[in-house]
């Protein structure tokens, strides 16, 4: 089936043909989206054999829709993790965390960062990364010796200590 086109078209005029919403840009009709009636094979894996992926979309934390719909779902070139809008906010989806030496630009409520170089765990939480277990703090005073161990190597004996810290 051939396909037809308008002969003088417009910038951003749009035009349907063999299934297909076509989009002129000034120099040469480009393909979007298509019209065709949706099969569940075409947006899943259920029911199929393929074993390829499913392309999600993805942009930076600036190109994150206007006006976005509770699901929606994208990767995050900044941040560089899976998110989700969740009717309020945009979120890492469940397990999504950055792995980097620096810290992310900017996070969503609740990311996750690992410093690759440290192995410290943070959370984005109140506009800005919370160390997850922060530094030790101060040593409690310690208490009673406890009762000498078993012998050690070479004879030494060997004690344990317990110190508690923190409240």
């Amino acid at each position: 089936m051939p396909l037809t086109f308008p002969i003088s078209p417009t910038v951003g005029q749009t035009h349907t043909t063999g299934n297909k919403l076509w989009t002129w840009d000034g120099s040469r009709w480009m393909p979007g989206i298509s019209t065709a009636p949706v099969h569940p094979s075409r947006v899943s894996d259920q029911n199929n054999t393929s074993t390829g992926y499913f392309d999600l979309p993805s942009g930076t934390t600036a190109q994150r829709p206007n006006t976005p719909n509770t699901g929606m779902v994208r990767y995050n070139s900044s941040l560089g993790i899976v998110e989700h809008y969740n009717g309020s906010a945009w979120s890492g989806l469940g397990g999504s965390a950055t792995v980097a030496t620096t810290a992310p630009a900017g996070g969503t409520e609740g990311a996750f960062w690992l410093n690759s170089e440290s192995g410290d765990l943070y959370i984005y939480a109140g506009g800005g990364w919370i160390l997850s277990s922060g530094p030790p703090g101060a040593a409690g005073v310690p208490g009673a010796a406890g009762a000498p161990g078993p012998a050690g190597p070479a004879g030494v004996t060997t004690n344990a200590y317990v110190w508690f810290t923190g409240t």
